[in-house]
């Protein structure tokens, strides 16, 4: 019955999803541009200050904070920004995956924002959200090259270039689906899918400008 939703104000807002009356409003050090994940009552989200969130979802009281890293440098744009994670966490189990413009993956407890493990990619994230399945996480970087890690342990599994380093290169988070992996591209304006088993191309298809959405997949057709 309640609505998270973050805004550039720097708050995220809790609304009654029948009236849309607020409920309450958490301040951050930094624009929310991270869609907000579920656990149990806690809401979970990033900020561009560098921080990502567990917060009660019926209160609005802070249960935990995890700081990530300053930003990795080699990827121009956004100079305001220091350090940040715009990119949306995804929870599978007892645990949270989210990328961060440190450039690393992350993996902490759901409930306690303890980390698990951390994986340093080769750029920064930026707003790629993390897909997880099949014991394996799926997410974008800067570089241009889409990523697949371990769950258990975020081993790399394999890592496939798609488009060309820039800060608006694999900003869409994939979706995963029986085994493919679908997601968009860089200004090559690609639309992607993968084998998920080994990073292999499957197909591409030519979109008419970037693609930055996360995919949705109905079981025959996927939208992006």
């Amino acid at each position: 019955g309640r609505v998270f939703i973050g805004n550039n104000d720097r708050h995220l807002y809790a609304l009654d999803a029948a009236s849309g009356r607020q409920l309450w409003k958490f301040p951050t050090g930094g624009e929310v541009e991270s869609t907000p994940a579920l656990y149990r009552d806690l809401v979970i989200f990033g900020s561009f200050d560098g921080s990502v969130y567990g917060v009660e979802a019926a209160t609005g009281k802070q249960r935990w904070v995890y700081r990530t890293g300053p930003r990795m440098p080699g990827i121009e744009g956004l100079k305001s920004v220091t350090r940040g994670v715009d990119s949306s966490p995804a929870v599978a189990g007892e645990r949270v995956y989210f990328g961060a413009w440190d450039g690393k993956v992350h993996c902490l407890e759901a409930g306690t924002g303890r980390t698990v493990w951390t994986r340093q990619l080769g750029s920064l994230i930026h707003w790629s959200a993390p897909a997880v399945a099949e014991g394996r996480l799926v997410i974008g970087s800067t570089d241009g090259k889409l990523n697949c890690l371990r769950v258990d342990d975020g081993a790399l599994a394999w890592s496939v270039p798609v488009a060309k380093a820039h800060l608006d290169a694999m900003m869409s988070g994939p979706a995963i689906d029986r085994g493919m992996v679908f997601v968009g591209g860089g200004y090559e304006n690609g639309f992607y899918a993968f084998s998920l088993a080994d990073g292999r191309q499957r197909w591409k298809f030519s979109a008419r400008n970037l693609v930055c959405s996360t995919p949705a997949v109905d079981g025959e057709r996927v939208y992006g």
